[in-house]
């Protein structure tokens, strides 16, 4: 597992370990946002540190008084998915005065489901990426008050549509 660890305020370093040969940290990608793929117009005080998604076919399964079980297929349900990290309350040397708190609330004001009317596109893997399409329904922020480490746990929550 990957060490991450600041080393400069404003600043987050990656420290590959080195007991494991050919490491490539996977990516996520999320279109449109400030984790799409290449230059975004978006800036945030925020890293994913977790990516979650669960699948889940409907089905039903019915076992009888003569030990006969009938398994019935209704197709893939939708999924459930979750993108988590750290927001950091620090401004950056580049002007932008609010905090990483609060542009995720304003992440979510605009890409929400019930604002933005449509799918959101996030890819995990390499270059290529595996896409998946996805409602953002959901956030919570959870301040680290007690820590006095001004940082915020952040969760993004998305329904995903049955995929082919």
């Amino acid at each position: 597992m990957a060490l991450v660890f600041p080393n400069v305020p404003g600043r987050v370093a990656l420290i590959p370990p080195k007991d494991v040969a050919g490491f490539l940290p996977v990516q996520i990608r999320v279109s449109p946002g400030p984790w799409s793929n290449g230059p975004s117009p978006l800036f945030m005080k925020a890293i994913i540190t977790q990516f979650t998604v669960q699948f889940q076919g409907q089905q039903q399964f019915l076992h009888t008084l003569r030990d006969f079980i009938y398994v019935y297929s209704f197709g893939e349900g939708i999924a459930q998915a979750s993108m988590s990290g750290v927001a950091f309350a620090d401004t950056c040397p580049r002007g932008h005065a609010m905090t990483g708190a609060e542009q995720l609330i304003n992440y979510y004001d605009g890409f929400r489901l019930s604002k933005q009317g449509q799918a959101m596109q996030f890819a995990i893997g390499g270059a290529s990426g595996r896409a998946f399409h996805g409602y953002l329904t959901g956030m919570q922020l959870v301040l680290r008050a007690a820590e006095q480490q001004n940082l915020t746990d952040f969760s993004l929550n998305f329904h995903v549509p049955p995929h082919s």
